[in-house]
């Protein structure tokens, strides 16, 4: 939240103004593990739905912006790994 609330602050007031991002993504909220270079690791990730819940309702008034994500699945040889291309617009 702290982040997300730190990012909000570079969204302009005016309407049409975006933020975008590329992160770790899952289907379902909670902690993920990936093995992208050869070292396990885990991450907490957001589903599209607590991401847009997160963007309008949370950092910002509900309904003063539009959020938009599209899951990606990574093409690296024998693994799968998930990533989540967002953005917020202002309303």
């Amino acid at each position: 939240m702290h982040v997300a609330r730190a990012l909000a602050g570079l969204l302009s007031a005016q309407p049409g103004s975006v933020i975008c991002g590329f992160d770790t993504g899952s289907l379902k909220k909670g902690i993920v593990t990936a093995n992208l270079t050869g070292v396990e690791y885990q991450t907490f990730s957001h589903s599209p739905e607590t991401w847009s819940s997160l963007w309008d309702g949370e950092v910002f008034k509900k309904g003063t912006v539009k959020v938009e994500t599209e899951m990606v699945e990574l093409s690296i040889p024998n693994k799968q790994h998930l990533m989540m291309r967002w953005s917020v617009t202002r309303l």
